[in-house]
């Protein structure tokens, strides 16, 4: 019997010491994002393009499976006549296989006209967990709605493809690697 509970104890103490602690560690992702948007104003009404880079932080998760929110910054052009800015936060919802993003923020245009309003996105996606470090790649589908207000409202819906730039920019890895030549 003394036997029995001495192995316990030793297997119990063992296991204790070879687990790992979950630290929920930031996961940081940066995407180019090419849209067909439809604008709508007071005066008229137009099928364009949208074009936007979006960096992101998601905090609080362990895994892939698990939730969670943090900041986005993203700029970005309706027909190369205007740059807009938006900062605000994001959720990321586990829906398996894909996860949904869903982000809210205030938001700036810059053109002839400068106004403001707010701007709402839905990601669906590839949006990995990184468990040795803390860049997630992401791509998947966009769905953007920008309302401004100012002089003469404006309303753009934009359905584009999120690109990450991470796979965007291993073509010019590639040529620097060629370039270099080989390592001895």
């Amino acid at each position: 019997m003394r036997r029995k509970i001495g192995f316990a104890i030793l297997g119990l103490v063992g296991a204790l010491a070879s687990t790992h602690s979950a630290v929920a560690k930031p996961q940081a992702s940066l995407g180019v994002t090419p849209a067909v948007c439809a604008l709508r104003s007071e005066t008229h009404a137009e099928v364009c393009f949208h074009g936007s880079v979006r960096a992101d932080t998601l905090f609080l998760r362990e895994r892939a499976s698990d939730q969670g929110v943090g900041p986005f910054l993203e700029v970005g052009t309706v027909n190369f006549n205007d740059a807009r800015l938006a900062a605000g936060g994001s959720w990321l919802i586990p829906i398996d296989p894909l996860p949904l993003v869903l982000s809210a923020s205030p938001i700036i245009r810059f053109s002839a006209r400068t106004s403001a309003g707010a701007s709402a996105r839905a990601f669906w996606g590839i949006r990995g967990f990184n468990y040795s470090g803390h860049y997630s790649a992401a791509g998947g589908l966009t769905l953007g709605l920008d309302y401004l207000v100012g002089s003469k409202s404006e309303l753009t819906w934009h359905l584009g493809l999120q690109l990450d730039a991470m796979w965007l920019s291993l073509p010019a890895l590639l040529v620097a690697g060629w370039a270099r030549g080989p390592s001895d």
